[in-house]
């Protein structure tokens, strides 16, 4: 059973909550969080805080007499993400094994959770073998409201039949009259654990990913909201087949009943790392909020966390990260994993088929980052328009088409050219660079009577786009290919000429000057940094650090009160002295080397801690 997200009332007690407008539920709950977390002799400064409304604190105080008059029937509850699960003590759960239920055995429990139990259960009669997942809730808190849930989650389940929803077998009731359902035994394991257990790649889990959205679309399609969508209610099979668990949260869409009834006593059902905004705030629930959801696992399953990590916070900072915070980009989280421990960092990277943690970032950077990013905004209507939407962009990027999280510029058409056309590229892709830069200028002089400034402007990013494709993208592609390192070198040689006709005409944008600064950096580690694999070209390395070096100091001269300013040509720096010092020019790479490290002196801790974040991976910001 799935980890709830309850209030300190949904233990099966009535509390009544209809006075509780529904503007002052996010204040109500941060507050009663915030005392529940608090050591007892610190509960009375933070009721008596001045900034807290009235209203709320009478609401709060309400609620904790409640919790307490019932406490002696539960055990306390352990505070996970947003609240707790509410678990009769060990001795006295009531347990089901050797009983019959129906027609079957219950052999032993399986897990358990806020509601109840689930068993493993065999057909008693043995006319044939059969093993079924039985679910029950405990005695005790079969309440009104959690009967209600247990016996809408039966009706859920009865209309769910797809092969990657775990079915409805049968269902009934023990002799005290506690209800049960029976259930498709699944043999599986989470979905996160099973791709890391088997080492997949991308491709592969982004495959098993896609039987997920198959099966939220299907449930979506039938009016169902799942609401509790995370790895462990999704388990994969040891022939790869996924299934979907656990719908004893989920809300019936054209039921008016089914979110005011479970909600207006407290249950509250998701869980913080995957929960969208509207769970927190109380906003209407819809298929949204799971698109939303699916995001969170889909960042799991490619970067290894998802983009909220909720065990460094205080349930009121957890709240408020959920409504407000940007969600971090796969990109981002595997920088911050190899900046916390690289040594995690490889082992996140080897596990997904990546020699480092750079190259991961390598490849979530761009339309992954983008498929993940747009499921996971904040407004609901601006997320992928239903689960299919979302699969249908995994698709899309799988077949290497260009995908709609992504604006369609002349840029990121030609990017999504080269990744489609590898063997193209291994054969010619110097002459594919020519070719589409020739049809770039073409495309440029048929807008000369445009702005000139705007028009550099777009040329430099275009022009900056294409390198990175072919330079990152089509470089790595390349790499894992025997014998192709002349056709590297010819693809790399290329692309600087390119930037070396894009930098003529750069605007004094400071945005744009650093990409081009960055992009020759890029090229020259490429070409022969010795920190990283590289074509072995020393003397092309330095050449393309010293062009942008020449940038990053016309940077600092326009704009010497920018930090990225100081950061680029800090790094630029840093890179040269790297090649340098390798082809005896000591004297020149030691100047390098302490104007680099100067100039991170003067960064600030905060841009010092960025920089170690992308230098951990090999990106540029």
């Amino acid at each position: 059973m799935g980890a709830l997200v309850q209030s300190p009332f949904s233990c099966g007690t009535h509390i009544p909550t209809n006075d509780i407008a529904q503007d002052d539920w996010p204040a109500v709950k941060s507050l009663w969080f915030a005392v529940q977390d608090a050591e007892p002799g610190a509960r009375a400064a933070l009721l008596d805080d001045p900034a807290v409304d009235p209203g709320v604190r009478r609401h709060v105080e309400r609620l904790l007499a409640a919790s307490e008059s019932v406490g002696d029937r539960f055990e306390t509850p352990a505070i996970s993400g947003l609240g707790g699960q509410y678990l009769p003590p060990e001795n006295t759960a009531p347990s089901l094994i050797g009983r019959r239920l129906g027609p079957y055995d219950v052999v032993r429990r399986i897990g358990q959770g806020g509601m109840g139990a689930v068993y493993e259960a065999v057909r008693a009669d043995h006319a044939f073998d059969q093993r079924v997942a039985i679910k029950t809730i405990w005695r005790g808190a079969d309440s009104t409201v959690l009967l209600q849930r247990f016996r809408s989650e039966r009706q859920i389940l009865a209309g769910l039949q797809h092969p990657n929803i775990a079915a409805l077998v049968d269902g009934g009731a023990t002799e005290e009259g506690t209800p049960w359902l029976a259930m498709e035994y699944v043999d599986g394991v989470p979905i996160d654990e099973y791709c890391d257990i088997q080492s997949l790649g991308l491709p592969a889990r982004l495959d098993l990913f896609r039987q997920v959205c198959a099966a939220v679309n299907f449930a979506h399609r039938n009016f169902v909201v799942h609401r509790d969508l995370k790895p462990t209610n999704v388990l994969v099979t040891t022939d790869g087949t996924v299934k979907l668990l656990d719908f004893g949260v989920a809300k019936l869409m054209d039921d008016p009943r089914g979110e005011g009834t479970l909600t207006s006593a407290g249950l509250s059902p998701f869980t913080a790392s995957y929960a969208a905004p509207e769970q927190v705030t109380g906003a209407a629930i819809s298929t949204a909020t799971d698109v939303y959801s699916l995001g969170a696992l889909l960042s799991m399953l490619v970067a290894g966390e998802p983009p909220l990590d909720s065990a460094a916070m205080s349930p009121g900072e957890l709240m408020d990260a959920i409504r407000d915070r940007p969600a971090l980009a796969p990109s981002e989280i595997v920088a911050r994993v190899a900046t916390r421990d690289e040594g995690h960092g490889l082992v996140l990277a080897r596990a997904r088929g990546f020699q480092n943690a750079a190259r991961l970032a390598r490849a979530l950077e761009g339309e992954l980052d983008a498929i993940t990013l747009m499921a996971l905004r904040k407004e609901p209507e601006r997320r992928y328009a239903g689960a299919d939407a979302l699969a249908d962009d995994v698709r899309r990027y799988l077949r290497r088409d260009r995908v709609h999280a992504r604006p369609d510029t002349l840029g990121y058409r030609l990017r999504s050219l080269v990744r489609r056309q590898r063997p193209l590229a291994l054969a010619s892709a110097a002459g594919l660079l020519v070719l589409v830069v020739s049809i770039g200028t073409v495309t440029w002089q048929q807008r000369m009577r445009a702005n000139e400034q705007v028009r550099a402007e777009q040329r430099l990013r275009e022009v900056r786009t294409l390198v990175s494709a072919l330079v990152n993208d089509a470089n790595d592609q390349l790499a894992d290919i025997p014998g192709a390192t002349q056709a590297r070198a010819n693809l790399v040689r290329t692309a600087l000429r390119a930037l070396d006709r894009a930098s003529v005409d750069a605007p004094r944008d400071s945005t744009l000057l650093r990409e081009l600064a960055m992009a020759y950096s890029r090229v020259g580690d490429v070409l022969g940094n010795p920190t990283q694999a590289n074509l072995g070209d020393l003397n092309g390395a330095a050449s393309a650090y010293v062009k942008a070096i020449g940038i990053a100091e016309g940077l600092m001269q326009h704009y010497p009160n920018d930090p990225n300013s100081a950061w680029t040509l800090a790094l630029v720096y840093e890179k040269a002295a790297d090649v340098e010092a390798p082809v005896g020019q000591l004297p020149q790479a030691l100047a390098h080397q302490r104007a680099s490290l100067a100039l991170f002196r003067n960064i600030s801790a905060a841009d010092t801690l960025r920089y170690g974040a992308i230098r951990a991976v090999g990106i540029s910001a």
